[in-house]
C-alpha cells in the first residue's frame, strides 16, 4: 500500500480556506468533513468512506470505500459532507481513549 497523507505539512501554508477539518460528535454520532477537507480528500456526494487505525503507531486514517463496507456521505448544504453513525464515532473515540 502507498499512503498519501493529507495534513498541515503536506498542504503547505494555511490557505484562505483555512485548515482541513473533520469533526466528530459523540452526542449526535455525526462525522462532518469540512468543504476544504473534502476537496483535499477528493470526496464527492454519495461517496463511501471507512476508517482505519494502525495499532502499532496509533495513526488514524480515512479511506474512500464502496457501498459494501463504507459509510455513505451526503452533502451538507454546500459546506462539505456528513454521515451519521453513533456506533462508529463511539468506536473511534474508544480507540483514541477519549470519553
Amino acid at each position: 500500500m502507498i499512503l498519501k497523507l493529507i495534513n498541515r505539512e503536506t498542504l503547505g501554508s494555511t490557505t484562505r480556506q483555512g485548515s482541513p477539518i473533520v469533526r466528530l460528535s459523540s452526542k449526535s454520532g455525526t462525522v462532518s468533513f469540512q468543504k476544504f477537507a473534502a476537496q483535499k480528500m477528493n470526496l464527492a456526494e454519495s461517496d463511501f468512506v471507512e476508517f482505519g487505525y494502525d495499532e502499532t503507531d496509533g495513526t488514524y486514517y480515512v479511506f474512500k470505500s464502496d457501498e459494501k463496507t463504507g459509510f455513505n456521505i451526503r452533502n451538507k448544504n454546500g459546506q462539505g459532507y456528513v454521515f451519521q453513525s453513533t456506533t462508529a464515532v463511539r468506536k473511534i473515540f474508544d480507540l483514541l481513549n477519549i470519553e
